[in-house]
């Protein structure tokens, strides 16, 4: 946080004017820590302090100031924003919670101003000092929507369709499209388009065994087959053809009585 100082008060009612026709009412080197004056092109106009940091000049200065509160004391003299403190070394005017500026005018970015500069804006993260949205916020709308998939009164669930791995971004297991509701017909939607559907196998879900159609996305028998997994090959044709065969002396012609 930017400590800051009443700079005019600093110049002016502490050291004093530094007048071209004659001495100063209470020249600067005798006020401390006010640094001496320093004289610019024209003779010397005002003088300049070096530190903006202390306001306490010398015990025993007309203008000493040992105290914030009271008649007199610095408290009064603070910018809106400002608060005086006791440093230790000095009584100072300093910027309140995170005000910035040479007049503590300044709420940073995400900060908010109506709490006086304590808080991040809703959404911040206070963690990151206000700068990044908190939790699954979208820093594109100013962390006031969820981004990605993510759902949920504070954005903390992403829904199955998602990958919860990619910050919910990306489709989970094998779903697509945009919203991530399209399983491909070779993959079991309803088991989270995880595996593969009917009979399709393969890494990909891209085979269907000789048994099978593909025509019927791998659910139907091809030829002869059959059974619940097409696994019976009827005695009057022959596995080895993939039950397409006659066996023996089986014909594909009717019996003649």
């Amino acid at each position: 946080m930017e400590r800051t100082t009443f700079v005019l008060f600093l110049s002016v009612l502490l050291c004093g004017a530094c007048a071209e026709d004659g001495p100063p009412p209470h020249p600067c080197d005798d006020c401390l820590p006010c640094e001496a004056c320093v004289a610019d092109d024209g003779g010397g106009a005002f003088c300049e302090a070096i530190s903006q940091h202390h306001l306490a000049c010398v015990d025993g200065h007309p203008h000493f100031m040992d105290s914030c509160e009271g008649d007199g004391g610095l408290a009064e003299e603070c910018a809106p924003n400002a608060a005086c403190a006791d440093t230790g070394t000095a009584i100072e005017c300093v910027c309140r919670n995170h005000w910035e500026g040479n007049n503590c005018e300044t709420c940073p970015a995400h900060f908010d101003p109506a709490s006086d500069c304590a808080v991040c804006l809703p959404g911040y993260d206070p963690a990151s000092d206000c700068t990044a949205c908190a939790g699954h916020l979208d820093p594109a709308t100013s962390c006031t929507t969820c981004a990605n998939g993510w759902t949920g009164d504070h954005c903390d669930v992403c829904p199955e369709p998602f990958d919860e791995n990619s910050d919910c971004s990306d489709c989970a297991n094998h779903w697509q499209g945009l919203a991530c509701n399209i399983c491909p017909d070779n993959y079991d939607a309803d088991g989270g388009c995880a595996d593969c559907a009917n009979h399709w196998e393969g890494d990909n879900c891209d085979i269907c065994p000789d048994r099978f159609t593909p025509e019927s996305n791998c659910s139907a028998c091809a030829n002869h087959w059959t059974g619940d997994d097409c696994d019976v090959c009827p005695v009057n044709f022959t596995a080895d053809s993939n039950c397409s065969a006659c066996a023996n002396h089986w014909t594909d012609r009717k019996s003649v009585v």
